[in-house]
């Protein structure tokens, strides 16, 4: 008889409630004036357990709190910038106890400042133009005496000295939204980013909203890839998470949820979603965890096999062959070597490409022309043209590259010759499907 694995996202209104009542350091933070609507970082300090809270506070008010655990106010003050040109945003505890600030001034942009705990005395500081694009988080490996930035709308995270040389980076798996902010485990040396997902993606879609929780470990290589994925729903977590942070001394995360409390919850709290990513197309890699999954076997999406590239007791990484598949949501089905076949059902969703963008959107016959989206394959593919009459001009593919865990795609192309000035519909396509962006480019 085969095992079968359902994987549930939700748990109803009545049971999320009953463990949001059970957490003990769970504490409200909205009654405490210029919280309510601007806070944004969140670190707790791994000697002592206090949590520390930022806020933009552009009125003017007090920008860094500090906490104790249960929820007391041990202080509350305003420091660095004037409240017309900047303000604080996420931070960590680091080295010497000392406050890693994520920070914005209107003269000088994305900086990171060094600054004791109560905010008198900033230390140093650095720009972090190029790696908080868009705003992003920040946190602290005390092994390495490093710190990690994180870029909200790159989905990307840096590794740089204490003062700001980029050592390492690796791109996280882009959840339906932008990176919010990150978190280090020295236990494992594993780091965490949180997500969100707010449906409907498309017209048709059920309207849902979906807190995620990332893991990235170095199980498969020397850089960090996709570990593990948590769905924070499970922790009674429903509305905007802000900020992340884990108490480095026992291992306890915390989340500033919407302004308006902090939840703790330890990572074997939280539902788990078993097949991370779960959507890709032709060339993607995959990795699917569990408790027992023996010494090899075969993997299907589907009726497709996958190629099995690591098979370990605990997680199988593999990759989706470059074959036709139609898009859609599909069970995948793990067949160990002398043993029950395991079935998950509805895991992995089959995307076909998406344009995101064209690079000139105005260009002249023959020119080149770089497109960059999400799942166009690792295979090469096909670029076309189409006139207004509909008459198709196929493009010369110069390159063709995709991420083979997040799906990021480029692909540069040599326009055809022969082209009438105008607009003209563009289309990628490769063994999956297509997208057309409609009059998305010009001819002079």
């Amino acid at each position: 008889m085969k095992k079968l694995f359902k994987v549930i996202f939700f748990l109803c209104a009545i049971c999320s409630l009953s463990f949001f009542e059970s957490q003990a350091a769970t504490f409200d933070i909205s009654s405490y004036p210029g919280i309510h609507w601007n806070a944004l970082g969140l670190a707790v300090n791994p000697e002592n357990g206090n949590v520390f809270l930022t806020s933009l506070s552009y009125g003017g008010g007090d920008n860094l709190r500090e906490f104790t655990s249960d929820g007391t106010l041990l202080f509350s003050t305003r420091t660095f910038a004037d409240p017309r040109r900047g303000g604080l945003q996420n931070l960590v505890v680091g080295k010497d106890g000392h406050l890693f600030v994520n920070a914005y001034e209107s003269d000088e942009g994305s900086l990171v400042l060094e600054m004791s705990q109560d905010g008198s005395t900033i230390f140093s500081s650095f720009s972090a133009e190029q790696y908080t694009i868009g705003g992003g988080g920040i946190t602290y490996n005390p092994t390495n005496e490093t710190l990690f930035l994180s870029s909200f709308r790159e989905n990307k995270v840096y590794e740089t000295s204490l003062n700001g040389i980029e050592i390492n980076s690796f791109d996280v798996y882009p959840f339906g939204g932008g990176l919010i902010d990150i978190a280090f485990d020295p236990f494992s040396e594993h780091i965490f980013s949180i997500h969100e997902l707010i449906y409907p993606i498309g017209p048709s879609s059920p309207s849902r909203h979906e807190i995620i929780m990332l893991e990235y470990g170095k199980a498969f290589n020397d850089n960090y890839s996709l570990m593990n994925a948590y769905d924070l729903n499970s922790a009674g977590i429903t509305k905007h998470v802000l900020a992340l942070d884990m108490d480095r001394s026992n291992g306890i995360f915390y989340v500033q949820e919407n302004n308006q409390r902090i939840v703790e919850f330890h990572v074997d709290d939280l539902d788990s979603y078993p097949v991370i990513p779960n959507e890709g197309t032709a060339g993607t890699e995959f990795i699917i965890t569990s408790d027992d999954f023996g010494k090899g076997g075969k993997v299907y999406i589907g009726n497709q096999k996958c190629r099995v590239l690591k098979w370990k007791d605990s997680a199988i990484r593999n990759r989706v062959m470059n074959r036709k598949i139609l898009p859609g949501i599909y069970d995948v089905t793990i067949k160990p070597k002398g043993d029950d076949p395991i079935v998950i059902e509805e895991a992995f969703t089959i995307r076909g490409p998406k344009i995101q963008s064209v690079d000139p959107e105005i260009a002249t016959a023959r020119g080149k022309v770089t497109i960059k989206g999400w799942f166009f394959g690792t295979k090469k593919g096909k670029a076309y043209l189409f006139d207004e009459q509909g008459k198709k001009k196929k493009c010369k593919i110069r390159s063709w590259k995709m991420d083979i865990q997040t799906g990021k795609s480029e692909a540069v192309v040599n326009l055809p010759r022969g082209l009438y000035p105008g607009d003209y519909d563009l289309v990628v396509s490769n063994k999956v499907g297509s997208d057309t962006l409609i009059e998305g480019f010009t001819i002079e």
